[in-house]
């Protein structure tokens, strides 16, 4: 059956003849095949004779409500993991949480009031009062509150409330997803090596940790030593370490009992014999994880907490690096870089495309010399 649809703003609509009068119908969707679906059973409806209950179902139809929203969502979202392994738990639930603090709860109060001014209102409440220093980190606090909030209406999720009949008010894709209320520019991103005496100061405080605080200082070598992202960390365990022609390599692979699936690609990482020794003699051998410590959320604090406040310390300013352990990663990305190559940079650091490694990565530790000429 021939139909026709075609898109007006953000959803779909049909046209067909009904009594000699060509009448347009909104098909409540941004997907082409769910509406071309929707298209074909109007048409079924119509030839059929069933016109009046079509008008009087159409008139009846009411927006759905904030909690329908995020119960379908959390829905989806969880078929979705089991069956592909994304979204994980922690993101649906921090994107559910962004949504609830955007919109001031979630319950039945209907969706129509997800608009530009609802976005306005939230980012005012967030910066009112503040200044300098304070007013940009609630900028960039607010920014990403409304990135995880407008994830609620990512294509796969809008397929999900297609299927379950929600009717999604327009305002969400002319307002809700399209408004700017705050500038969520990102501070620039800094290289390390740009402060050298910092890093010399770094690695003489990191190397003190294994008398002072052996739990911080097996945190030190795995953010530098083996430039593991702060999730990889928590979740590390001995056996992803696993020896290969005389060399140990420490595997971060999609798992599937780890919390997290690989950023990037995933990769092995060569790890350097005094290294091993270091991560065996510090850390946790008793338990099948590295860190050690009682549940994830405890290695995760030892990390994001307890580590972080410790680099803050040492002089690794909040308004020049946003983030922590990471700034180590990067000092070792600029160290494989320049002093092995490029290529096995974007390698062990999990970067799937080399344009990644070379422009957040490629800080040359020192000028390179002119080569000699062979011509003359």
């Amino acid at each position: 059956m021939k139909v026709t649809v075609f898109k007006q703003g953000t959803n779909y609509y049909t046209r067909m003849m009904h009594n000699g009068k060509r009448v347009s119908r909104c098909l409540d969707t941004a997907e082409k095949g769910i509406a071309i679906q929707r298209a074909k059973q109007l048409k079924i409806d119509m030839l059929a004779g069933r016109w009046e209950q079509i008008e009087e179902s159409a008139s009846r139809r009411t927006c759905c409500t904030i909690s329908e929203i995020a119960e379908a969502y959390q829905n989806a979202g969880e078929s979705r993991f089991a069956r592909h392994g994304k979204p994980q738990p922690q993101t649906i639930e921090a994107n559910l949480g962004a949504f609830s603090r955007v919109t001031g709860g979630i319950d039945g109060r209907s969706a129509t009031l997800l608009t530009k001014k609802l976005l306005v209102d939230y980012c005012d409440s967030k910066l009112r009062g503040k200044t300098g220093v304070e007013l940009g980190r609630a900028r960039r606090s607010a920014f990403s509150a409304l990135r995880l909030a407008r994830s609620l209406f990512c294509s796969w999720a809008r397929e999900a409330y297609d299927e379950a009949g929600l009717v999604i008010p327009s305002c969400v894709f002319s307002e809700f997803l399209k408004a700017k209320p705050v500038d969520g520019s990102a501070s620039k991103y800094r290289v390390p090596l740009e402060h050298p005496e910092l890093v010399e100061h770094t690695m003489k405080e990191g190397r003190a940790l294994a008398e002072t605080d052996p739990s911080l200082y097996i945190v030190f070598v795995l953010s530098y030593e083996l430039a593991l992202r702060a999730g990889e960390s928590v979740a590390l365990k001995w056996s992803w370490f696993t020896e290969k022609n005389g060399t140990t390599y420490c595997d971060i692979i999609n798992r599937p009992d780890q919390p997290f699936s690989c950023k990037g690609t995933e990769r092995s990482v060569p790890v350097h014999p005094v290294t091993f020794s270091a991560v065996e003699k510090y850390g946790d051998t008793s338990s099948d994880f590295v860190l050690g410590l009682s549940g994830h959320s405890a290695r995760s604090d030892l990390i994001k907490r307890k580590f972080s406040k410790w680099m803050r310390s040492i002089g690794w300013d909040r308004d020049l690096f946003i983030k922590t352990n990471h700034e180590l990663r990067k000092l070792q990305g600029s160290r494989w870089f320049t002093e092995v190559s490029p290529q096995a940079a974007q390698e062990w650091l999990g970067h799937a495309d080399i344009s990644t490694t070379c422009k957040f990565y490629a800080s040359l530790r020192t000028q390179p010399e002119p080569l000699a000429p062979l011509c003359l």
